[in-house]
């Protein structure tokens, strides 16, 4: 009977896309015929690796056993909640009345949110792992982000995303702050670690686009709004 239960957990769990480092399944087997946890002598753990479960060995263990699944939660961006509050609960066409979005229509801002999904879907997410699991390091005075951060920042900065809501005149594309404010959700939703990045590069963008001399905007702002150049935060406590 417990065999049969496994494989039918197994079968369910088969739903859940895995990613190979934090997304594994462990079984803590415990000795057979103590049923007290405080008596148990040796918990056995072993770590299968496994991108799908369908993939996962057959298993077997003698009852009774108990079994641990670490399951890191696959993201799925919320456009359709987006798409509700941006035409239903939320009257968008209010923030495109002023001049600076003549050109933006209501369809034009749900079309980015379903591109930005997409991006935080198969891009972000998928290395959100990495970011906890290695972290970056200081290597012969080189800070080394962790794998795929530095392809994923190349394609969020070729793509424009950067420069979402900033002035056209430094490359900016020049959509509401709105709209960027619901691609912000998304990127912190699917990968917090690397939302960083560009995160502090739009609070900087902002100091020296409201407070900076006409030099240094034309210095800063290009760069920071392609991503050539990122904005960092200087904190003491």
């Amino acid at each position: 009977p417990m065999r049969g239960e496994l494989r039918s957990f197994l079968a369910r769990a088969a739903e859940y896309t895995l990613t190979p480092l934090p997304s594994m399944l462990r079984l803590a087997t415990r000795t057979p015929g103590l049923g007290d946890p405080a008596t148990t002598k040796r918990v056995y753990r072993q770590t299968i690796p496994a991108r799908r479960a369908r993939d996962w060995p057959a298993v077997s263990c003698s009852s009774p056993f108990r079994i641990q699944v670490a399951l890191m939660p696959s993201y799925r961006a919320p456009v359709d909640d987006f798409r509700f509050i941006l035409t239903e609960l939320y009257d968008v066409a209010q923030v495109l009345a002023y001049k600076e979005y003549a050109d933006v229509t209501p369809d034009l801002l749900l079309s980015v949110v379903e591109e930005a999904g997409t991006f935080c879907e198969e891009v972000l997410a998928p290395i959100n792992a990495s970011g906890d699991a290695e972290g970056c390091t200081w290597e012969n005075g080189v800070v080394r982000a962790p794998k795929g951060f530095k392809e994923a920042y190349k394609q969020y900065a070729d793509g424009g995303w950067i420069g979402l809501a900033a002035d056209p005149e430094h490359g900016g594309q020049g959509l509401p702050l709105t709209l960027r404010f619901v691609v912000d959700e998304m990127v912190t939703g699917s990968n917090l670690s690397i939302a960083m990045y560009p995160g502090l590069t739009q609070g900087a963008y902002e100091a020296i686009h409201v407070h900076g001399s006409d030099a240094l905007k034309q210095l800063y702002l290009p760069r920071l709004t392609s991503g050539e150049w990122a904005g960092t935060m200087c904190l003491t406590e």
